[in-house]
């Protein structure tokens, strides 16, 4: 048996010491009867509590130029004080920590990696960004992508983007025709390609990019643009409908046997007479059910905790 691993409360935002605990978990409760150990689901977890992260970043990004730019007298809206209570300060921050966990467990996530990318490229890490874009566009999406997700045609054109900046205008060049080659109009943001290629060489290669923005089309933010997960990869919700925290332990359900606690991405089931559980309460109660001579001094244990992968196990 390896040592048991810090309280989660020590991981802090280390991806791997993150991944590594779950796998821990796992493994203590191997003796559970399981219906797999794919690490692949957690990463879609972990994933999905990004992008929540993600959204309200956008949102409180658009509320916040609001504010900034509103008159004296304007009202003020409600939501603005009620998004502070939604998530933690440094939304990015924590988006970022979950999109790594996600590639921590499973490396072949490529819509973890470009949002990732997005995020990093939000920090003003472009080098860094760029080699997420680049890995992303070469990368298999998700087998449950949307239809409308062009994930590699939006990496490759965002890698265009940044090399321009970086003042790279023949590897900026080549990642635009990457990107044109997947998808050949990208709406309204298809000028950028045809300025860059008319300060390049002017002429009727350009102008054919510039008549492609005129018929109607969409460009989605692909950051958002969430596989259509399988029940057993979907992050459930709280009582309050928001996406659940997969390193804080939450009330999913409760049935004849107690509390039934989503955590790591597996669900506990833990005796409704011992109320409210922490990650330290879980973790240790799985540590002392697989090796119970090192953690007999342990103040807190739960002999007879469940651990599923899926609610349904223990609701039946």
């Amino acid at each position: 048996m390896s040592q048991p691993l810090s309280p989660i409360a020590r991981w802090g935002d280390s991806a791997v010491r993150i991944e590594r605990a779950y796998r821990q978990m796992l493994t203590w409760a191997a003796g559970q009867a399981l219906d797999g150990t794919d690490e692949g689901m957690a990463a879609c977890a972990f994933y999905q509590a990004g992008v929540y992260r993600h959204r309200l970043m956008v949102l409180r990004d658009v509320v916040d130029r609001f504010h900034r730019e509103k008159h004296q007298g304007d009202p003020i809206p409600a939501f603005y004080d009620h998004l502070s209570t939604l998530a933690e300060p440094d939304l990015a921050a924590g988006a970022e920590r979950c999109y790594r966990v996600a590639l921590a467990l499973a490396p072949g996530f490529a819509e973890a990696r470009y949002n990732l990318a997005v995020i990093r490229q939000r920090r003003g890490a472009l080098e860094e960004a760029l080699l997420l874009f680049e890995r992303a566009a070469r990368g298999q999406p998700h087998a449950r992508a949307r239809a409308h997700s062009r994930l590699a045609a939006n990496a490759w054109w965002v890698s265009a983007e940044i090399l321009t900046r970086l003042g790279r205008p023949d590897d900026a060049e080549a990642a635009y025709m990457k990107a044109l080659a997947l998808l050949g109009n990208f709406g309204v943001y298809h000028t950028a390609a045809a300025d860059f290629l008319i300060r390049r060489r002017p002429g009727i290669t350009a102008a054919e990019h510039y008549e492609r923005v005129m018929p109607y089309s969409h460009l989605h933010a692909q950051e958002f643009l969430e596989p259509d997960f399988l029940p057993a990869e979907t992050v459930p919700v709280d009582p309050a409908g928001r996406p659940c925290d997969p390193l804080v332990p939450s009330m999913v359900a409760w049935c004849a046997g107690g509390v039934i606690y989503y955590w790591l991405h597996l669900y506990c089931l833990v005796p409704g007479s011992l109320g409210p559980v922490t990650a330290r309460d879980l973790e240790t109660a799985l540590g002392s059910r697989a090796n119970p001579t090192r953690w007999s001094s342990r103040r807190w244990t739960l002999r007879n905790l469940r651990v599923a992968l899926a609610r349904e196990t223990l609701l039946s």
